[in-house]
């Protein structure tokens, strides 16, 4: 079963982060910090409108080095983006400056990884009202040590939270992934694996809370069900979204 490394609701976007040059340089960005931990971030390619990129490295880039290839991978983007731009923004010349209300794109894959990851980088950018999954990487691998990975993933989420300053960030697992929560407990995020909640965002969060870890970091709360947990039949997934479900049904929306 595949994670789901989630980033969303980005709390603001600076005049030189508007664009799909914004997305491309957040990518960029993001990646060069993702490869400290992990040396798979470091070489990726780019998916859009069915066209891969080349491999695009940012191990031991310098800063200069970074800004051309955030340049190169935006016009990229724009470039297999023009026909939808023109179709419904009815721009003909739009430049790696462009934006839309709906945001921009990007998939990308790294494939030197044995962890089979993929992802997806989007980015609204002309109203704060617009930013949602900011950042999401997808694990497919299917063979796995559940906990080997726990350590790793809470290396990433936090590198993540880091650098976007997230307001809500989780590591969803497709097994204990139980989405009517969201619906029948009234809560407006699913929580995961980890999750990371910013203070005073859309919900509060108890000193204490039953059947999980809780931990004070940066501006906000990591919410774990830890590294401990056993998960290998199906009665045990069941009981680990029984177990989110539980945790949702704790905090309190504000």
């Amino acid at each position: 079963m595949p994670y789901s490394f989630l980033i969303k609701n980005y709390p603001g976007v600076s005049p030189q982060h508007h664009g799909i040059i914004g997305v491309a340089s957040n990518v960029i960005s993001i990646l060069y910090k993702l490869a400290t931990i992990d040396s798979v971030f470091s070489t990726f390619t780019v998916d859009k409108g069915g066209n891969t990129s080349k491999p695009f490295d940012v191990l031991n880039k310098s800063e200069k080095e970074r800004e051309s290839m955030s340049i190169e991978l935006a016009e990229f983007i724009l470039d297999n983006h023009r026909k939808s731009i023109l179709k419904y923004y009815k721009e003909s010349n739009p430049t790696i400056e462009f934006s839309d209300r709906t945001g921009v794109s990007a998939f990308f894959d790294f494939p030197i990884s044995e962890r089979e990851l993929n992802g997806q980088f989007t980015l609204g950018i002309e109203d704060d009202r617009f930013i949602t999954n900011v950042f999401n990487i997808e694990y497919n691998r299917q063979k796995y040590d559940l906990l080997a990975d726990y350590e790793w993933f809470d290396s990433v989420l936090r590198a993540g939270v880091g650098h976007f300053n997230s307001k809500f960030a989780a590591v969803q697992l497709v097994g204990m992934t139980d989405r009517t929560a969201v619906s029948e407990l009234r809560r407006p995020e699913l929580l995961g694996w980890i999750t990371y909640i910013k203070d005073n965002y859309k919900m509060k969060i108890p000193d204490q809370l039953d059947c999980a870890e809780l931990e004070v970091w940066h501006e906000g709360k990591l919410i774990s069900l830890g590294n401990k947990i056993n998960i290998t039949t199906k009665e045990d997934w069941q009981l680990a979204k029984d177990q989110v479900r539980h945790i949702m049904g704790q905090l309190e929306v504000i």
